[in-house]
C-alpha cells in the first residue's frame, strides 16, 4: 500500500501557501489516479507520523516499509524515529536515497565529517 502522511504540523505551518497546498494535492490525485491504473492507490492519512505509523503496522499486518531519505535536520529526526517505531513492531525499513544524487552522509564522512567547500573537492568526494 502507497501511504501519504499529511502531518498536522505542516498543514497548519504559516509558510505553506494556499499554491503550495494545491500543487500538493494535485500531484496526490495524480499519483493516486496512476496507481488506480496498476490496481492499486494512495493512501492519505492525517496525523503525526510516529502516533499514525504504530496503528496502521498493526491494522494493516505491515511487514515492510519503504521511504525515501531525507537530508534535512527535521526530517532525520523523524525519519529515525519512524525506523525505531518500525524494528520495535518487527517491520523491516529499506530506505532509498533519489531526493539528491549523491549520498550526502557518504560525501561528508568521507571529508571527515564536514561538508565540502568547493565542487572540485566535491568531485574527488564522489
Amino acid at each position: 500500500r502507497c501511504v501519504y502522511i499529511v502531518d498536522p504540523w505542516f498543514a497548519g505551518s504559516s509558510s505553506v501557501g494556499i499554491n503550495r497546498w494545491r500543487f500538493l494535492l494535485q500531484c496526490l490525485e495524480d499519483l493516486d489516479a496512476s496507481l488506480r491504473k496498476l490496481n492499486s492507490r494512495l493512501f492519505v492519512v492525517r496525523g503525526q507520523p510516529a502516533d499514525v505509523f504504530p496503528r496502521l503496522f498493526k491494522e494493516w499486518k505491515i511487514s515492510r516499509i519503504t521511504f525515501e531519505y531525507d537530508s534535512e535536520p527535521f526530517s532525520k529526526e523523524r525519519d529515525a524515529a519512524i525506523k525505531k517505531l518500525a524494528i520495535e513492531a518487527g517491520v523491516e525499513v529499506i530506505v532509498q536515497i533519489s531526493h539528491t544524487l549523491y549520498d550526502l552522509d557518504m560525501i561528508i564522512d568521507r571529508n571527515g565529517g564536514q561538508p565540502p567547500l568547493t565542487y572540485k573537492h566535491f568531485q574527488t568526494l564522489v
